[in-house]
């Protein structure tokens, strides 16, 4: 839109758009013909400008040539300089006092205005660096966001309860956060190390145990569920999952109630774990669910957080070169949202959290931790017994009646035998028969029961015990 402001009889400024055309005194001397060809010229040759632009110098062009008939004035190759230098951003006129210059085009570097004595002056802003920020990981993901329930997948020795141990012991470490842990097919020592953070672990090996002794090792897995839940800030690690939760366990029976209360825990925290400060995260190798219980399949409902080895590259472990499994990748895209491998990260092991595939991160070595520990453990320790009374010799001074005799004996027989085995028949044949005391198995029996309430001795195998040795 075209304003037009006069500042004086003989001085007319137009503004149009962000161009400025200054009219000095009436001109002088040069005929029409020169001027419009001359300001012809300037419209062709001055950088590209906007259409309303271009009508308004045309315009001025026709005003000038009609003005030409009546007043002659400076050269028009003057005029045509100003009019290029104007539309190129140029100023070609001092500002008259009390005017404040327009904007200068978007396509200029950007600039404030400060106004100092109502001068404006301009200020460069200096332009802010970019800090590139860190590239995010598996396991920065799942510190940041700890109170989520997760399902960890992954193929075998892909290193899937390795990052769930690591995550649970880094949010252990910086949130006091209380570590519940069960694995009910444990096999070798890895769960000793993996889980040394845990308030409590449970661990045991189902397919080689009968039934009486499941029962046992599946009630004290329920009371730690129950345990956990009535304890805020605090993490549920079901390990093996889909091995619990297989139709042809042979366990099926009594493992129901176990999975009927994580599947109603795994309901309840996956909307509103955060709110408890609260999470379970399962772990297994495998998710058919067609081979899975009812309550197994709960596990759908958590977040997904599949650990592989690279699609392009295998990594070796004891000897077993191990790549992508694409049979178990397909298995778990039938049951949880998850990209193709198409676009990963170049780490030879890779894991697909949220909606994307990052890089697992840098795990800590937890064995080597674990080891610094336990060394530091002994030693304290063994600094702490080591002016600890002889127990043999404390209950000796203790028994000072005089129907304790045979059981004063029998201590002083035991400590003279510390490290060895024992048999009924030595208990019977050498210290009863040798040391005058009732050979009847009534009371042999007491004196070893009494000698096993205050662990002097300890049942090493069938009908045999290993004496205490200090």
């Amino acid at each position: 839109m075209s304003q037009l402001s006069k500042h004086s009889e003989h001085h007319v400024i137009w503004t149009i758009g962000n161009t400025r055309i200054v009219d000095s005194e009436p001109d002088q001397g040069i005929t029409p013909t020169i001027k419009a060809a001359a300001l012809g010229i300037a419209a062709i040759t001055t950088a590209p400008i906007s259409p309303v632009i271009a009508i308004a110098l045309a315009g001025y062009a026709a005003m000038k040539v009609f003005e030409s008939f009546h007043f002659a004035g400076t050269d028009a190759a003057d005029m045509a300089r100003e009019i290029y230098k104007d539309v190129n951003g140029t100023e070609a006129e001092t500002v008259p006092d009390g005017w404040v210059p327009m904007p200068q085009s978007i396509d200029q570097p950007t600039k404030a205005i400060s106004l100092v004595e109502d001068r404006p002056t301009p200020v460069d802003v200096p332009e802010q660096a970019v800090q590139p920020s860190a590239r995010p990981t598996a396991l920065s993901c799942i510190v940041a966001d700890p109170y989520q329930s997760r399902a960890f997948f992954g193929a075998q020795r892909t290193g899937k309860s390795y990052l769930a141990a690591v995550a649970s012991k880094e949010i252990h470490d910086h949130l006091s956060c209380k570590i519940f842990h069960f694995n009910l097919a444990s096999f070798g020592d890895e769960d000793s190390y993996y889980w040394s953070h845990a308030a409590e672990s449970i661990r045991g090996d189902l397919s080689s145990l009968d039934t009486f002794e499941a029962k046992d090792v599946i009630k004290d897995a329920i009371a730690l569920v129950k345990r956990f839940y009535s304890t805020q800030n605090a993490i549920l690690i079901v390990d093996e999952i889909a091995y619990l939760g297989s139709t042809s366990n042979q366990h099926g029976e009594l493992l129901k109630p176990l999975l009927t209360l994580i599947a109603d825990k795994i309901t309840t925290l996956s909307s509103s774990g955060k709110k408890r400060q609260q999470a379970i995260w399962t772990i297994a190798p495998e998710f058919v669910a067609g081979s899975l219980t009812q309550d197994a399949k709960a596990v759908k409902k958590l977040k997904l957080c599949y650990v592989s080895a690279h699609p392009e590259k295998t990594v070796t472990w004891n000897g077993q070169s191990i790549g992508f499994d694409w049979e178990l990748f397909r298995q778990i895209k039938a049951n949880f949202e998850i990209a193709d491998p198409s676009v990963v990260p170049s780490g030879d092991r890779i894991c697909f959290i949220g909606s994307d595939w990052l890089p697992v991160g840098e795990l800590p070595d937890l064995k080597k931790g674990t080891t610094e520990i336990r060394e530091r453990l002994e030693k304290s320790w063994q600094a702490s017994t080591e002016d600890e009374p002889n127990p043999f010799d404390t209950f000796i001074n203790s028994l000072s009646h005089e129907s304790q005799g045979d059981l004063k004996k029998f201590v002083v027989w035991l400590k003279n035998r510390q490290g060895t085995e024992l048999t009924y028949d030595q208990v019977k044949d050498s210290f009863a028969k040798n040391n005058g005391v009732n050979r009847d198995k009534a009371t042999l029996n007491t004196l070893i029961q009494v000698a096993k309430s205050k662990r002097l001795i300890e049942l090493s195998s069938n009908n045999k015990w290993m004496v205490k040795s200090i």
